[in-house]
């Protein structure tokens, strides 16, 4: 049901029955009062969710009886990111009060809540927190409540990395909504005792591995091999799935001397990254930052191999998309050890919406995505979408942006997010703008001391006549290093205009994105609107090969080599062929690809005298320009045989 906000006393409290969901926004100085009634030896639980779905309200609840006076209350609850729930057992029957409010009595548009009445059990997570997809799993529950519920058994699907479980105790109509990791490699569960190196659990380093603190001081410790060099990250998973431990990590050799110990990383649960100096046995122990223990403190730690990793930022937590046009996301890389491009790309995105993938070139820390709609999308049409970024070397990684940072600038200051909020962005579709943008081509190739010239071509809405000034985005870093654009704004009734790009002998010879802002003043409003990306190719001004097989010559004769030539698109002009240091009884004179010709010839001639025996040919490629010399050189191999061969 809606809260109808007119509940702001206990005399106008709005009447609600068990089970019930109440969707409601809270305004400044707010209190709202929701009535009901309950039987005696009832058990009810109420929760509040607005940290857990990116409210910016900081709740607190109590339970009043008809007298006014405090039957029971709670503000932040362990695991639930400084959201309240309440389990409570009535010992008489009657009518209630529910109050809710803000700690600090804020309120507006973004104080948004859900509350959540019912016979649900007090859960907070699975265990184990993770399970191997395709394989069936026993799972039991974590939290105030756990033990009092029978496991469940499921099978994960393998096209997910994360499943929402509904749980009722026996007989019950409402549910604790759970959420369970998904892998694919094996989740190894604790076995008790391991509170020392000598009664550690055994496991591989491949997975997760799951563990629970019993109770207060419970150490929990993990026995695997490893071999010298190999290198392996250990993440934590706790507070973001729900559950409260505050996981530190501890590695230890053979002899018990520590290695490396974290905490918290980046604001976030525990990260361990490790090279290990000699093969050998090693134990990792993980315990509560505060050495608490009980029902509610499990914990996992997933195992990657390698320490080539990144993360990924986003800059904000939703894209508005004007029909028929174009909004842009920020993404920001974090590099550990991981040096080489990176894969972006924007799943989830509803029919109607489009985005090219785009790649952060080596040393880049910082692109943008864009989102185009087409003009027949409805507007309000609305989606979750996610920013997932791949590797493109080493062993393939995969990681999915985290808009935690976006939030918490929002007003948001969730501590620990729960990872299905923390990773979702949202887009929506909303009124044509004054002006589109978009760029032909979407794609430019051209290389160091080269250039290449891209069209940004501008749709306008009647009256949106100004000139639209453009630039790169974003201003600081916006291209990579030794690459330049040069930009001019549309003109006012005009609808094109031609960026040329340029790239020094300093440039990457890799593959980069940029974007560009359009601004036009209409009035008092001041519009902007991006074009979609364009991606940077930037290769060498050409590149030379030779026909591929075996080339045979006898003495005092000759051999015909055609060498072809794979032009970038930004050079047009004539190569000239030489050979650096023939093989001794090897002679050819130098030859000309010319700027409209995709291959040349060259003539190999044999000395009479020259034994047989294979001889590599090396050849060079050479063109000038007023500014720079672009070369490329290749080499093959010719075999010399004997007339009786």
């Amino acid at each position: 049901v809606a809260g109808h906000g007119t509940n702001t006393t206990p005399a106008e409290a709005q009447q609600v029955g068990i089970p019930a969901a109440i969707d409601a926004n809270m305004e400044s100085l707010g209190r709202h009062y929701y009535t009901f009634f309950v039987e005696t030896g009832q058990r009810v639980s109420f929760e509040v969710l607005a940290r857990r779905i990116g409210s910016a309200m900081d709740p607190i609840i109590r339970i009043l009886d008809t007298a006014g006076r405090v039957v029971s209350w709670q503000d932040d609850s362990a695991g639930l990111s400084g959201d309240p729930r309440i389990c409570y057992t009535f010992d008489r029957a009657g009518q209630y009060v529910l109050e809710v409010r803000d700690i600090r009595y804020r309120g507006g548009h973004e104080y948004f809540h859900r509350i959540r009445i019912g016979d649900f059990p007090c859960l907070l997570t699975p265990w184990p927190m993770g399970v191997r997809s395709g394989k069936q799993s026993e799972i039991h529950f974590c939290g105030p409540e756990g033990g009092e519920l029978e496991p469940l058994l499921l099978t994960a699907s393998p096209d997910v990395d994360s499943m929402p479980i509904a749980v009722r105790r026996s007989g019950g109509v409402s549910s604790a909504l759970l959420n369970l990791s998904v892998g694919s490699s094996e989740e190894t569960l604790e076995r008790e005792p391991n509170d020392t190196a000598d009664t550690a659990s055994p496991a591989t380093l491949t997975g997760a591995w799951n563990g629970r603190f019993q109770a207060p001081g419970d150490v929990d410790s993990f026995a695997f091999s490893a071999s010298k060099g190999q290198r392996v990250s250990f993440t934590a998973v706790t507070r973001e799935q729900g559950s409260p431990t505050d996981l530190v990590l501890q590695l230890f050799d053979a002899s018990g001397r520590q290695l490396a110990e974290n905490d918290d990383s980046n604001n976030g649960d525990s990260l361990l990254a490790f090279e290990f100096p000699e093969d050998g046995r090693y134990v990792l122990r993980a315990e509560d930052l505060h050495r608490r223990g009980g029902p509610s403190f499990a914990w996992r730690v997933r195992i990657d191999p390698g320490t080539r990793r990144f993360t990924l930022t986003t800059s904000a937590d939703h894209l508005n998309v004007p029909a028929g046009g174009t909004d842009m996301l920020t993404v920001d890389v974090d590099r550990r050890g991981y040096e080489d491009a990176i894969i972006l790309t924007l799943e989830r995105l509803p029919e109607g919406l489009s985005s090219a993938p785009v790649s952060i070139g080596p040393d880049r820390n910082r692109t943008v995505l864009t989102v185009q709609a087409a003009e027949s999308v409805p507007q309000g049409t609305f989606a979750e979408i996610r920013v997932v970024g791949r590797s493109t070397s080493g062993s393939p990684y995969r990681t999915t942006a985290s808009i935690t940072a976006a939030l918490r600038a929002g007003g948001h200051d969730t501590p620990f997010p729960p990872a299905a909020l923390a990773q979702a962005a949202a887009v929506a579709v909303g009124p044509a703008a004054g002006f589109s943008l978009w760029c032909e081509p979407s794609s430019l190739t051209f290389g160091r001391n080269l250039n290449a010239t891209v069209t940004v071509v501008a749709k306008r809405q009647q009256g949106f006549d100004g000139d639209i000034t453009l630039e790169v985005t974003p201003k600081e870093n916006g291209l990579p290093e030794g690459i330049t654009a040069k930009v001019s704004p549309i003109p006012k009734g005009q609808n094109r205009v031609d960026v040329v790009f340029s790239a020094t002998d300093t440039a990457k010879l890799a593959e980069f994105t940029a974007a560009i802002m359009g601004r036009l003043s209409h009035g008092d409003q001041q519009i902007t609107q991006p074009a979609p990306v364009i991606r940077l190719k930037l290769r060498k001004a050409f590149q030379l090969s030779a026909t591929p097989g075996r080339r045979t010559m006898l003495p005092g004769g000759s051999l015909v080599v055609p060498v072809k030539i794979q032009r970038n698109p930004a050079f047009r002009g004539p190569v000239q062929l030489t050979f650096a240091s023939l093989p001794e009884g090897i002679m050819a004179g130098p030859a000309e690809i010319s700027a409209d010709a995709e291959q040349a010839d060259i003539t190999l001639a044999v000395a009479e005298g020259r034994a047989a025996g294979i001889a590599e040919v090396a050849v060079e490629g050479r063109a000038m320009t007023d500014k720079t010399t672009f070369t490329d050189s290749i080499a093959f191999n010719v075999t010399v045989v004997s007339a009786s061969e």
